[in-house]
């Protein structure tokens, strides 16, 4: 999300015991050049997944079978009982008409009043659920552990970031801007969410180590579960953690989340923002509908005596090669539907040398255009390399690894690469931070404070699906009903209001993360960000959400002069490329006959 952004949060900061700075892991190689320090300086350290962890057993494997825990989900002890018994007539005597029935008590009105909207809705929030009546009566008291009469207990983590351990409220609240923020979305949302009488207890779970060391990843956790007693944690972490987690029957929700397999392996607790494997498979079809058969954009070349811009793109892919959210077989075989061929290689996690001998054999096979479906520090380490052997390719992004979230770490990066980026976003448009639910949420509960932006766009999503699942739930709260209920969010569907948000939900059976449509972007270094700053993001066809199946044919609108949008003009009018007439910005999700129907990760330590 967009919002004031002061040199100081543009850097990183330390870094604790057992994880090294970005400088520290590029310093070394041999392939080390002079635009990668840069690089490692002014990136944030801790803007990635831990290196891969050691992993005992097959749970991690891509290829493993489902936890046999996610078949084992307990049922509700709360059946229905009978009550239609009735007695044998002692005798022939008429039966007497029955008593007029009362009416039933009226409901009372929302103790918390009511968003507008149709039917009105719980709080101001596209992600928001009905509203509902005032609750009466008991809750059941302390239904699960970490449940009480009046308190939900919620674990926070962020990996590698360090901030005032407990429970966070207006004390802790004083240590940070990060931790101001999730202060005040929890009493906003203690505020307006009917949840049954009970009120959130947010408690930042910093971790002890911090490292790539599993057992101490699962110490970090089972230290957390033990001081805080959560029947939810909102995890931006590693798997070992989900995992430690789901088997204590803790409810987790992952804002760059992992492959499909591995969420599924871990239900029914496991659930993600944005995950790689729709977005592999989005990224597939777009390529082939829009992208395949066409010269690349002017101003690339591949540095190689051969190069012909007026001859097809020619593609090449780079994945990280951690399991976890290595997507290639699901890029390639989608790309294989249409019969495009990509070269694609996997290179080491902050691996210089990896990832300079992958572009040295894309430069010299003459490849185009690279689709980067790896981590965001990564992908501008790969651009800088590139740039230091004369290697201009176009960049296609698929929405996974954060490239499409927000501007200001994007200039960062070198121009001259930046210039060729283009893809799929999934993430949320940043519009002026006026017109942000969590910052106008933020700034209804306390007055002149401006929400860290990082915060505010992670917790803001994975804390209302977690609001949302608490009041369907009903009054008796456990982890197995709360994991259960999870599936029944309402989904955010395509719509010209709705195409800022995140379009998905839960409610597919083969899907564990929400993401599952996309808007075509590209880099546009002239136009002002929300943030005020100069370079943002530009999204063809008037922001228009695709979901997978929908992606029309036609090469893809980017780079034009018009028919585009960005978050500062979200909502304005605008006429898409080659269509007539105009709509708002954000368009006619039934442009193209959609239907109403239905992430490695970032890693900050200074944001």
């Amino acid at each position: 999300m967009a919002g004031n952004r002061g040199p100081s949060s543009r850097r990183p900061s330390g870094r604790r015991g057992g994880r090294k700075s970005l400088t520290d892991r590029l310093l070394p190689t041999l392939y080390a050049v002079v635009p990668l320090l840069v690089v490692a300086f002014v990136l944030p350290s801790a803007l990635r997944p831990p290196p891969q962890t050691t992993q005992s057993g097959a749970e991690y494997s891509p290829n493993a079978p489902p936890n046999s825990k996610a078949q084992t989900i307990t049922k509700t002890q709360f059946q229905p009982g009978s009550n239609t018994a009735g007695q044998e007539a002692s005798s022939p005597t008429p039966t007497p008409p029955p008593p007029i029935a009362s009416a039933p008590p009226p409901q009372r009105p929302s103790q918390y009043g009511c968003a507008p909207g149709n039917p009105p809705m719980q709080w101001d929030s596209v992600y928001a659920v009905p509203c509902e009546p005032e609750f009466t009566g008991n809750n059941g008291g302390s239904t699960a552990p970490g449940v009480t009469a009046t308190t939900i207990n919620v674990a926070v983590s962020f990996f590698g970031q360090q901030q005032t351990a407990g429970a966070i409220n207006d004390t802790s609240a004083q240590s940070s801007q990060q931790l101001r923020t999730l202060n005040d979305i929890q009493k906003y949302f203690n505020a307006h969410a009917m949840m049954y009488n009970r009120k959130l207890q947010l408690y930042y779970a910093t971790e002890a180590s911090a490292t790539d060391q599993e057992s101490s990843q699962r110490s970090d956790v089972d230290n957390a579960i033990a001081d805080y007693h959560p029947i939810a944690a909102m995890v931006e972490g590693t798997p070992p953690e989900i995992d430690e987690y789901t088997k204590h029957h803790i409810v987790t929700d992952h804002w760059e989340t992992f492959e499909e397999r591995f969420l599924e392996s871990e239900a029914p607790y496991a659930w993600g923002q944005n995950g790689p494997t729709d977005d592999a498979k989005l990224a597939a079809e777009w390529i082939c509908k829009q992208v395949k058969g066409y010269p690349p954009i002017a101003g690339v070349t591949t540095g190689q005596a051969t190069y012909n811009p007026k001859a097809p793109r020619k593609f090449g892919s780079i994945e990280g090669n951690l399991a976890y959210f290595n997507t290639s077989k699901t890029l390639l075989a989608g790309l294989k539907t249409c019969n495009v061929s990509s070269l694609d290689q996997a290179v080491g996690i902050d691996n210089p040398s990896d990832i300079q001998n992958a572009l040295l054999k894309d430069q010299t096979s003459g490849v185009t255009s690279i689709i980067l479906n790896i981590d965001l520090v990564d992908d501008l380490v790969i651009m800088e390399q590139a740039k230091s052997i004369g290697y201009f390719p176009e960049w296609l992004t698929t929405g996974w690894g954060g490239f499409d979230q927000d501007a200001y770490l994007m200039r960062d990066g070198t121009t001259d690469e930046l210039s060729h980026t283009f893809g799929l976003s999934t993430t949320e448009i940043n519009k002026a931070p006026s017109e942000m639910e969590c910052y106008r949420a933020v700034a209804s509960v306390d007055s002149g404070f401006v929400a860290h932006p990082l915060y505010c766009h992670i917790y803001w999503e994975m804390l209302s699906h977690l609001v949302d699942a608490i009041e369907l739930n009903g009054p008796h709260l456990t982890g197995p009903s709360l994991a259960r209920t999870y599936s029944t969010i309402p989904n955010v569907h395509i719509s010209p209001a709705n195409n800022w948000a995140i379009i998905g939900g839960y409610s597919d059976p083969h899907r564990r993360s929400w993401a599952d449509a996309a808007s075509v972007y590209w880099w546009d270094a002239k136009d002002i960000d929300a943030d005020g700053g100069t370079g943002t993001y530009a999204y063809g066809d008037c922001a228009e959400r695709f979901l997978g199946g929908t992606i029309p044919v036609h090469p893809a609108h980017i780079f034009t002069s018009s028919g585009y949008v960005t978050g500062m003009t979200f909502g304005h009018k605008c006429t898409p490329p080659g269509n007539s007439g105009s709509h708002g910005a954000g368009g006619g999700g039934l442009a193209f006959g959609f239907t109403a129907a239905v992430t490695g990760n970032r890693r900050f330590s200074a944001f």
